[in-house]
């Protein structure tokens, strides 16, 4: 009697989750949530010039309290100021997921950390259109990237949607 109940007690758990979940694919197969927000607003630019000094403000693009993307003149890729004090190859921007495509098939996009959705950022960064996933906040928004410095310059630039 107690293997049956919790039988359907794990099965009505399962079932009472599912159903709060939308299908798609957020993460590596995660399903996006009801209650995830799609920025559809406006498109801004944000732009690093080469050489500045990543730790200001003004050099910085202040997504949300748990998201500040920036670049450092160290090179390499793009980084949550918030978590991190430098970028690293296989996770960075911590607190994010990318994938490649737009807001509007959201629901059929893998999403992955951002090396491994763009590969390498210098052959594939200009002109690249991607979604990116605030995780914490559960915030999607689109991103098309215009400019990627090399040489440890940098700078980079994209254009982004708002709230």
């Amino acid at each position: 009697m107690r293997k049956i109940f919790a039988i359907c007690t794990v099965v009505l758990l399962y079932i009472s989750c599912s159903d709060d979940m939308l299908s798609g694919g957020s993460g590596q197969g995660s399903p996006i949530s009801q209650d995830a927000v799609f920025w559809t607003g406006p498109e801004i630019t944000f732009a690093l010039p080469d050489g500045s000094d990543h730790r200001t403000a003004e050099n910085q693009d202040r997504l949300t309290d748990n998201v500040i993307i920036t670049r450092s003149v160290l090179g390499g890729q793009i980084f949550n100021f918030v978590t991190e004090t430098a970028a690293l190859q296989g996770s960075s921007p911590e607190g994010t997921e990318w994938a490649l495509g737009r807001l509007a098939d959201v629901e059929n996009l893998t999403f992955a950390p951002f090396r491994d959705a763009i590969g390498k950022p210098r052959d594939v960064i200009e002109g690249a259109e991607l979604v990116l996933h605030l995780i914490e906040d559960d915030i999607f928004i689109d991103v098309t990237f215009t400019s990627w410095s090399q040489d440890r310059r940098g700078g980079f630039s994209y254009i982004r949607s708002t709230p």
